[in-house]
């Protein structure tokens, strides 16, 4: 596999006054060009002896290019937006860390890039980001972390208040009874259900419309189809209000 440069760490790179002096080639073969004094700086233990050898001035990683770039952006205190890494590159970024002798109380805190991603990644996977905060003792993260997750529970549980009042059922007509409102109204509680099941708190009230919309279809009665755009109206309204305010 031919070897490709990193579009970041490069040769003609300006992230040090030092020009790069050493170079770091990942598993699938993308090259790093780095400085020796910056990598040493940060490690404890020079890089899982790797850079114990002053004369080295080349040296393979056994990690990937994506968990590289994490740790030499962090070490080097670029942001992460441009890698657009996961959740799941994240949370082995801080094993990789570990590894390399990068102390995780200097380069996972608040406003470090490391930090700030974890918490923006935080909405999808929340539980796990704060079992790795607790067990890695890094109680600023746990604790942003933790508040976040508490607001997710709070919305959560918000928009199954927002979505249980029952549909509103009109007098009999010649063409609509109780029977059949009972069941439109069995339908909206499974369209309630369903919403359950997928909720999120950043869900947009788009996709709550969007299923809770499908119950109108199934009915022809004009007064049942008023009564399901109501409350479809009222839970996007209601659910509109709490992403403005939460």
């Amino acid at each position: 596999m031919a070897t490709t440069t990193h579009n970041v760490f490069h040769l003609s790179s300006e992230l040090d006054e030092q020009s790069p002096d050493l170079v770091i080639t990942s598993a699938n073969q993308v090259a790093f060009h780095v400085h020796r004094h910056r990598l040493l700086a940060a490690s404890t233990n020079h890089f899982d002896t790797l850079l114990s050898l002053p004369s080295k001035t080349a040296i393979e990683f056994s990690e990937s290019s994506p968990l590289i770039s994490i740790m030499l952006n962090t070490i080097y205190d670029k942001p992460l937006d441009s890698l657009h890494p996961n959740a799941t590159i994240l949370i082995s970024s801080i094993d990789t860390l570990k590894k390399y002798g990068i102390p995780l109380n200097q380069y996972v805190h608040s406003n470090t890039p490391l930090f700030t991603a974890l918490v923006a990644a935080a909405p999808s996977c929340a539980i796990d980001l704060y079992i790795l905060a607790a067990e890695n003792d890094l109680h600023e993260l746990a604790a942003a972390i933790s508040k976040l997750f508490l607001l997710q529970i709070t919305r959560i549980a918000t928009l199954e208040q927002l979505i249980a009042a029952p549909l509103a059922l009109h007098s009999p007509t010649s063409t609509c009874d109780m029977d059949a409102q009972h069941l439109l109204a069995r339908r909206w509680d499974l369209a309630t259900i369903n919403i359950q099941t997928i909720a999120t708190a950043s869900m947009t009230s788009a996709s709550i419309g969007g299923v809770l919309g499908t119950v109108e279809a199934q009915t022809e009665c004009r007064f049942c189809r008023d009564a399901v755009q109501v409350r479809v109206q009222e839970v996007v309204s209601g659910w509109e209000q709490v992403q403005k305010t939460m």
